[in-house]
């Protein structure tokens, strides 16, 4: 029987993620999973490939939604009190138009010195309309595609085995970006093309509308399964051969 071990959310695109005991499920995905995003002056997104910066920034949502605190090594933390009714402002994601709400000038100053570079903060605006690709179509906030990203543990352990067997390092979990951690003993090692029950023991989600639900890591939920490497926030700022390799990789990439 397929269990969750750990659910994971990022609510700033690119930087660290949290991992609460349990979590909302909603149409886009786990609660406030990448509704924000660091972008440049131009509205164009922030991501790892080229900043890897945004590796070591660790988000935490406070007051149900209303107040984002951002901390990182070597500076002092910056508490944001979230704006979700100012004015829009065109952002780039992967060369698509979308909005963002600007989160005002102290949250771009202290991005700015953090990522060395002139940033600003958007949050996703309530009327998001954006739709996404998947087995299953429905929507996501700054995700580079789908709402959920699932991860089972015995992927990941076969995974390092074929790298260990070429004389690399085992990857860690954190390093894929996964939403939900999976425990199930069969890896997953193709794309399923047949009926959902071909992912083992989970639902399949049949509507994006669909109500919000609780998920908790004592049981399992609905998802579907999507690799895509990411960058330790250990190695933040000190490119390897892989993450070399990465950038400019929309497929395989920290860019979640």
């Amino acid at each position: 029987m397929a269990h969750v071990v750990e659910l994971i959310h990022y609510p700033v695109k690119g930087c660290a993620g949290i991992s609460p005991g349990e979590a909302m499920v909603t149409p886009a995905g786990l609660a406030y999973d990448r509704s924000f995003m660091v972008v440049s002056e131009a509205g164009v997104f922030r991501t790892q490939r080229r900043d890897p910066r945004l590796a070591l920034i660790r988000p935490e949502i406070r007051a149900g939604g209303e107040r984002l605190v951002l901390r990182t090594p070597g500076f002092e933390a910056v508490q944001v009190d979230v704006d979700t009714s100012g004015a829009r402002r065109p952002v780039d994601l992967f060369g698509n138009p979308y909005r963002g709400i600007d989160q005002g000038d102290t949250a771009a100053a202290w991005l700015s010195d953090v990522l060395r570079a002139p940033s600003r903060l958007v949050r996703v605006p309530p009327e998001h309309d954006r739709v996404t690709d998947g087995r299953t179509p429905g929507t996501s906030g700054y995700a580079d595609s789908c709402a959920l990203h699932i991860l089972a543990r015995s992927t990941l352990d076969l995974l390092n085995a074929k790298v260990a067997e070429q004389g690399g390092s085992p990857l860690p979990m954190d390093r894929f970006r996964p939403n939900v951690v999976g425990g199930w003993d069969e890896p997953h090692t193709t794309v399923p093309t047949a009926s959902p029950s071909a992912t083992p023991n989970w639902a399949t989600p049949s509507s994006p509308s669909a109500a919000p639900s609780p998920w908790s890591t004592r049981k399992p939920g609905p998802g579907t399964a999507r690799n895509r490497c990411a960058r330790s926030p250990d190695t933040a700022g000190r490119p390897t051969a892989e993450s070399r390799s990465e950038r400019g990789s929309r497929s395989c990439g920290p860019a979640r």
